[in-house]
């Protein structure tokens, strides 16, 4: 996780600012997808596509645990970092960021999320992604 080295924010309605470390390494996750598309990669084949799927279903997962709803929860703002360990993944456009303990909130993050990855991939694709993201992320839906 990158290093936060200042954070301040205007009450009641005023912006919230975050400056923070660079990332030179990371990926948006819908520029991620479509590099992968104009490579000619199958992403319902594909291992690394599995990988973030299930590293982004954890990560999701975590998030939502932490009481961590983003009002903006798209591919855009989600960063991929690769590694060996698989892939890492960083949330960034933290003003649109709430704590919250209300679970219809996160239902709403994950559906809001699944219709902006629809813009990146192929119907087959997103069919994959959802139901392999349901099966790491079903246990807690479910609650």
């Amino acid at each position: 996780m990158p290093l936060v080295y200042a954070y301040a924010e205007k009450k009641p309605f005023g912006p919230t600012l975050v400056a923070m470390e660079l990332l030179t390494d990371a990926t948006q996750m819908n520029l991620w997808s479509e590099e992968k598309l104009a490579q000619g990669v199958e992403l319902t084949t594909d291992p690394s596509f599995g990988q973030l799927i299930r590293a982004f279903a954890r990560f999701t997962q975590d998030l939502h645990a932490r009481g961590v709803c983003h009002n903006d929860f798209s591919p855009r703002n989600v960063l991929v970092i690769e590694g060996d360990g698989g892939p890492r993944l960083q949330l960034i456009d933290l003003e649109d960021i709430v704590f919250t303990g209300d679970r219809r909130k996160f239902r709403f993050n994950v559906e809001h999320f699944s219709s902006k990855m629809a813009r990146y991939v192929n119907p087959a694709a997103l069919a994959v992604f959802l139901r392999s993201f349901n099966e790491v992320y079903k246990e807690e839906l479910t609650r």
